[in-house]
């Protein structure tokens, strides 16, 4: 995976994980996402995809650890981390979490050095 989650709920834990490579060993990362979830039948799923080059998305004003985070819509939080767009989906591709605890969780999202090299992941 070329992300990992340092920062998860108590009780929380990876149910699920998913990466899609390009066609191309220059740009080989396209997209990669975990699911977080507990016991209680709770989830939320982190999503990492490129960033379109050139695309300035605006910061955000809540705080997700050192990031800064913005919402999309009501259940979507967004961050960028250059060189991905970084969002945690609360419903929809998840169900239960709060807004704090997504927030908590993108906090903890540490990228891979070089995403375009799976071996070093």
């Amino acid at each position: 995976m070329p992300f990992r989650l340092e920062s998860l709920p108590p009780d929380g834990r990876l149910l699920e994980c998913s990466v899609t490579l390009g066609r191309s060993a220059r740009d080989s990362f396209v997209e990669g996402s975990l699911v977080v979830g507990d016991a209680s039948g709770r989830w939320l799923t982190v999503r990492a995809q490129l960033a379109p080059a050139g695309d300035d998305a605006r910061r955000g004003d809540l705080v997700a650890g050192p990031y800064r985070a913005r919402r999309q819509g009501r259940d979507v939080l967004e961050m960028v981390v250059k060189p991905c767009h970084v969002e945690a989906f609360r419903k929809g591709r998840g169900n239960g979490y709060t807004e704090a605890e997504g927030l908590a969780i993108l906090g903890g999202y540490q990228p891979a050095r070089d995403l375009d090299r799976p071996d070093t992941w």
